[in-house]
């Protein structure tokens, strides 16, 4: 008998974070969020304006990541050694519908030739990482700059279906106090403990 059929990925996460799903549950997971971070109820009326304002900003977030095709949001929930992480990443399921099999090591090949981008292997398949850098945009929420890294790899099984996994963190302006790296670093090493999960047999 052959391998059993992929039905997701895990990832192991540093304590702090969070998932939350965006294709059901959603609604259900960022409220236990906001219980575990502000209280239920908050203890006060400031509590409750802060609690409100942060639902506000995870369902915007929530919902930008599900137009992308996203299938869950992580983000950090609590601060690490004392410092705020500015960071989130979102992990996609794409696609592509196409009439004839994709060539997926051509697809692969592709990708890795971008400015910022190199092969990796994940959970022992082929895959590539990418580094880019978005600029500032007050105008849809994004008042700094951030680094931005992708990693792409095909399922194992199905080479017309991508997960692409693309972490974000703000960069601040003029460098000082900038963290990114570190924050980059964690997330690299949160990729090394990704595994495809397959259905029970």
């Amino acid at each position: 008998m052959g391998a059993e059929p992929i039905v997701g990925y895990r990832i192991a996460l540093p304590p702090g974070w969070a998932r939350i799903p965006l294709r059901w549950g959603t609604e259900e997971a960022i409220a236990a969020i906001a219980d575990a971070v502000f209280g239920h109820p908050p203890a006060d009326d400031e509590l409750t304006a802060r609690r409100a304002t942060a639902i506000e900003q995870v369902h915007k977030a929530a919902g930008a990541a599900r137009d992308g095709r996203g299938v869950h949001l992580y983000l950090p929930i609590s601060d690490i050694h004392g410092l705020i992480v500015p960071a989130s990443f979102v992990v996609a399921d794409v696609a592509f519908g196409s009439a004839e099999p994709l060539d997926a090591a051509l697809l692969i090949s592709r990708l890795a030739a971008d400015p910022g981008a190199k092969r990796v292997r994940v959970d022992g398949a082929p895959g590539t990482r990418t580094e880019s850098v978005a600029p500032a945009d007050p105008g849809r929420g994004a008042p700094l700059p951030s680094r931005r890294i992708d990693y792409v790899m095909p399922f194992p099984d199905d080479p017309d279906r991508w997960l692409a996994v693309t972490f974000s963190v703000l960069q601040p302006i003029g460098g000082e106090g900038d963290l990114s790296s570190t924050w980059i670093e964690l997330f690299d090493a949160m990729m090394t403990t990704f595994r495809w999960t397959h259905a029970a047999a």
